[in-house]
């Protein structure tokens, strides 16, 4: 039966939901009174893409007619405002609604590790309630909330088929829909083929779930196809690669800062297509971003492989930061450590970061990065000690390095570390205090 069923199972998720939901109500409450909202960076571009399709009925990010269709962005995001927007609720509802869907999320992990038999499920749980990302990035109007609440979701129902396989094809359903708000979803099937086949598990379930995956996925590369001779799902890849791998590859070439070298790249990229009269222009664009950020790439292995080490390195502890001041509406100057100029030597570059940074960002950015620090000592702890006595435990692992490697095609970003984060939380909650206590033991004993 679903674990939800069990009725002391049930009241401690229903406290978690309500813990986590008054700490997100509580900062969403000292935004609203410092005067700041939910827009960041590319939250604009979610809400004009909802707006012109309830308006209009075109998903484009043209500010007025002629309305052009987009393919930088997947639908599933704009399609979660419209339908709010298309019953009345203001953008401030909205990001009550995303906390609502936020502080589902603890609960949820929590009926995971019951559902995987973890030593302590409530630990797993209570990290991600206090974990400032999540209640950071809850409200604000960028797809990272609902891909998160989807992929907990997806986990817990694939949980679910060991003893009920009529969830086999909702999770599939689930996985498809992750894929349309976030495209960084598209190569999941292919961890879950590999899993699944080195589980030894029925094959016949496998073809079940990814006929349910690919539904949604195909409906829009179709469309895309139609639109635009690509079956490509968005264009962000492509985008991320040339105007963050190569850009930053080549502002460190030529001494430049990360906006100059990205602005001359774009400035380039666009120039290359007859946008009006050429129906193949977004296909070439694509390609031309594909092969440019490749040249760059190969022309520069070194750097490459340098600024891969460290966004490898920083990904799994990088605490959120600027967007703190954003939200709250502070007169602080957004300069991420990459954005600054590459003459400067790193030390200079934290200086500069540190006096464009409120008091306020550095004390949550520390609260943030000793917890992500505390979480990734547990969940190392865990898969050295039980990975080969839990075969979910293996899925996790490999679903964190997914998400760990494929967030490295752009620069270090909060944003992209919170999917890993979820699940490096729930590995902790595999972590007993008695295991702990063991490991001290044996270390003193050793000393």
């Amino acid at each position: 039966m679903p674990i939800f069923n069990k009725s002391k199972h049930f009241n401690t998720a229903f406290k978690l939901f309500l813990a986590a939901l008054s700490i997100r109500a509580i900062w969403f409450l000292a935004v609203t009174m410092s005067g700041g909202d939910w827009f960041v960076h590319d939250s604009n571009q979610f809400l004009l893409l909802s707006s012109n399709l309830l308006e209009h009925g075109e998903f484009s990010r043209s500010v007025q007619g002629p309305f052009f269709p987009d393919i930088a962005r997947t639908p599933g995001y704009p399609l979660f405002l419209a339908f709010f927007q298309s019953i009345g609720f203001s953008i401030g509802t909205i990001a009550s609604v995303q906390i609502i869907i936020s502080a589902l999320i603890p609960p949820l992990i929590f009926s995971c590790g019951i559902l995987m038999k973890l030593k302590n499920p409530l630990l797993a749980a209570s990290l991600l309630i206090i974990d400032f990302a999540l209640i950071l990035f809850a409200p604000i109007i960028l797809s990272d909330g609902l891909f998160l609440f989807l992929l907990v979701l997806w986990f817990w129902m694939l949980l679910q088929t060991t003893n009920h396989k009529k969830y086999v094809f909702v999770s599939g359903l689930l996985l498809g829909a992750m894929i349309l708000v976030r495209p960084i979803a598209q190569f999941l099937p292919l961890v879950l083929i590999l899993w699944w086949i080195w589980q030894k598990m029925s094959k016949r379930l496998l073809l079940v779930m990814l006929a349910g995956t690919f539904i949604l996925p195909a409906c829009w590369m179709t469309r895309n196809y139609v639109q635009f001779q690509t079956f490509s799902l968005s264009s962000m890849g492509s985008n991320n690669l040339l105007f963050y791998n190569a850009s930053g590859i080549l502002a460190e070439e030529n001494g430049q800062d990360l906006t100059t070298s990205q602005s001359l790249l774009a400035r380039s990229a666009k120039a290359t297509q007859d946008w009006e009269n050429d129906p193949l222009a977004t296909k070439k664009y694509l390609n031309y971003c594909k092969k440019s950020a490749i040249d760059i790439i190969l022309e520069h292995p070194l750097i490459f492989a340098k600024q891969t080490a460290i966004s490898a390195i920083l990904m799994p502890f990088k605490p959120p930061r600027s967007y703190v001041d954003l939200a709250l509406n502070l007169e602080y100057k957004y300069a991420p450590v990459q954005g600054l100029t590459n003459t400067k030597t790193f030390k200079e570059k934290l200086s500069g970061m540190w006096a464009n940074t409120s008091s306020t960002a550095l004390t949550l950015t520390f609260y943030q990065l000793i917890l992500n620090l505390i979480v990734f000592g547990f969940a190392m702890i865990a898969v050295f000690k039980s990975w080969k006595n839990n075969r979910w435990i293996s899925l996790i692992v490999m679903l964190v390095l997914y998400f760990w490697m494929t967030s490295l095609i752009t620069q270090p970003d909060a944003r992209f570390r919170m999917p890993m984060g979820i699940f490096l939380a729930l590995l902790a909650g595999n972590v007993s205090l008695d295991s702990i206590r063991t490991m001290r033991f044996v270390r003193h004993q050793k000393s």
